[in-house]
């Protein structure tokens, strides 16, 4: 799809590199459930470093809660798993080009949920 993407078993790993690099990441993808740091909490560490980088986050299953949670947090959307990469791809091209934002300036919920 023309990305040149980062792959990471691990929060940890992913936070280590951005923390090293991090102007050089144009967005984050994380699944949200994951051992020893949850990507809402990978989320949290690599927007205090960088306020604004694109954050979506990957899940099975997304409670209002934990969207609220993400939403404060500066998480711009989710993507369900089982979506079709392009969908989550599309998610993402809107969050880079700010077309992801409502009238008022508000990023309004971004979701590619499974067909």
């Amino acid at each position: 799809m023309g990305y040149r993407v980062t792959g990471f078993t691990s929060a940890e790993a992913a936070l280590s590199e951005f923390l090293v690099r991090p102007d050089e990441f144009d967005a984050v993808v994380s699944d949200v459930s994951m051992p020893r740091m949850s990507g809402l909490e990978l989320a949290r560490k690599v927007l205090a470093v960088r306020p604004g980088v694109p954050v979506v986050l990957t899940s099975g299953y997304v409670r209002a809660e934990d969207e609220a949670a993400a939403r404060g947090a500066g998480v711009l959307g989710f993507a369900f798993k089982g979506t079709f990469v392009e969908e989550i791809v599309e998610a993402i091209v809107r969050v880079l080009d700010g077309s992801h934002r409502g009238d008022e300036g508000h990023a309004p919920s971004l979701y590619a949920e499974p067909t």
